[in-house]
């Protein structure tokens, strides 16, 4: 994992860690991956009676025993799992910002990843190429790191990180309206019917709000959504040209020729509940959106259109407009069915009497 935001250093860092790598041996890489809580320094617990109390009786110097009991010992060990479970969910979420930010400088999000391999690199004319694209990247202001693959190491991983002021400088070039800077957003308004509400749509008397405060809290968003930065880089890099050829410019051209075997952005962390700790939008979505439970629940729109961007928020909120729409006529044809089921009985029954009299 390197840093590359000087031009002349990406042959070198490419090249490098090729021969790094073809001098490894099987042996070391069938060690198994690395440990990713090696790099988090662990958050020491303090000590507490309850460490005496959970290991049982105790003697002392004497040689007497400490009276405890099995209740006491239970109480103990309770403490303790709770501590660690405290403990547990410190790291994970120090995991879930090493896992969206650069390694070297956790302040620089990750917005896209563009990934190649050494093979791919060893063409001189193709090594070239990439190497023009990173480099219109540099002198535009984006920032790179180059990570290596652990289980596949001939893989190159390339983080891709906007600054803010390229962020703004852009929104202005492509005419794009941020939704911090958007004179015409709204703060969403509760459902109706109370039976709707989840936990996302009571904003400030949500008990997720110290964890989610900016998700959750329903206004304006104060900087540019992770969603608007990938949409801006991704609209930068498909106008990016790297060959004195008019027609040979872009990311997706690159993609097409098979210089870059992937491109794309990066979830917020796992998808997984945590009970403590921050929690990301894509934990929020997973449990009251994408759920099953929250089928009959209101849709969190402004959150799914801050992850996901305003197309799909956009679609959403038609699906609920429309399927709202379909209630009453279905309801209109359920007792149209029925009440069609039940004339239908009572004529058949009335002509069957007719025919037998």
């Amino acid at each position: 994992m390197l840093c590359a935001n000087n031009p002349h250093q990406i042959g070198r860092i490419l090249f490098k860690e090729k021969r790094k790598r073809k001098r490894r041996s099987k042996e070391n890489l069938s060690e198994g991956q690395p440990n990713v809580l090696q790099h988090i320094r662990p958050t020491k617990r303090r000590k507490t009676n309850t460490d005496s109390i959970a290991n049982g009786p105790t003697t002392t110097t004497g040689g007497s025993t400490v009276p405890t009991t099995a209740n006491l010992t239970q109480r103990g060990r309770r403490q303790l799992r709770k501590q660690d479970s405290f403990d547990k969910a410190v790291l994970d979420a120090r995991l879930l910002a090493r896992s969206c930010y650069f390694k070297d400088d956790p302040l620089k999000r990750i917005d896209f990843v563009l990934v190649t391999t050494s093979e791919i690199c060893a063409d001189v004319v193709k090594y070239t190429e990439i190497k023009n694209f990173l480099k219109a990247l540099i002198d535009v202001g984006v920032q790179l790191e180059i990570e290596f693959g652990v289980t596949f190491s001939e893989y190159f991983f390339i983080k891709v990180n906007i600054p803010d002021s390229c962020v703004t400088h852009l929104a202005n070039l492509y005419h794009i309206d941020l939704s911090c800077v958007n004179e015409h957003y709204s703060n969403p308004s509760k459902p109706i019917f109370k039976f709707l509400e989840t936990e996302l749509s009571k904003y400030e008397h949500s008990k997720l709000l110290e964890r989610a405060p900016e998700s959750i809290a329903g206004t304006k968003p104060s900087k540019a959504t992770n969603a608007e930065r990938s949409m801006l880089l991704q609209t930068l890099m498909k106008e990016i040209r790297y060959s004195d050829s008019p027609h040979e410019f872009g990311l997706e051209s690159l993609l097409t020729k098979g210089l870059f075997i992937a491109a794309y952005p990066l979830h917020e962390g796992p998808y997984t509940w945590t009970r403590k700790g921050p929690l990301s939008d894509r934990q929020l979505l997973g449990a009251y959106w994408a759920n099953f439970s929250m089928i009959f629940k209101a849709q969190p729109l402004n959150l799914i259109e801050k992850y996901f961007g305003t197309e799909l928020g956009m679609y959403f909120a038609w699906i609920e407009f429309y399927v709202s729409y379909l209630i009453p006529a279905s309801i209109v044809g359920i007792l149209s069915f029925i009440l069609g089921s039940v004339n239908t009985y009572l004529t058949d029954g009335t002509h069957d009497r007719n025919m037998r009299e």
